[in-house]
């Protein structure tokens, strides 16, 4: 007869509860990423439009929550799905000059909770 083991020690228990919030945790984004003046110009030429109007559905700036899932994706498929477009956003999401580090810059940007300027301090 096969006989179910139960773990029954508190060990166990606290072991899954570790396992599961370690692989839900949010706490990879980024903190407070601050951008170059330069930059912070591109990004409310080019994304603030709607990164900061929540009815356009793309994640909003500084929100973790919108950010968590898609930044577990990694740098290169986000940079990916911003070079070619995805869902309602355009390719290059409106930044045609833009450089890969310059979309991973405003990735981390977005992605972070954000000061009032999000100007980088001297």
């Amino acid at each position: 007869m096969l006989e179910i083991v139960r773990p029954t020690s508190s060990k166990y228990c606290i072991a899954i509860v570790f396992l599961f919030l370690c692989g839900c945790s949010p706490t990879n984004l980024p903190q407070n990423y601050q951008l170059s003046t330069e930059l912070l110009a591109t990004y409310d030429r080019s994304c603030k439009s709607c990164h900061e109007i929540p009815p356009t559905g793309a994640p909003q700036t500084g929100n973790k929550a919108q950010w968590a899932a898609r930044y577990s994706q990694g740098m290169e498929t986000l940079i990916t799905s911003t070079i070619e477009g995805k869902g309602n956003m355009p390719p290059l999401g409106q930044c045609f000059d833009c450089t890969r580090e310059q979309f991973e810059q405003l990735i981390l940007f977005m992605a972070s909770e954000q000061n009032k300027t999000g100007v980088e301090k001297e």
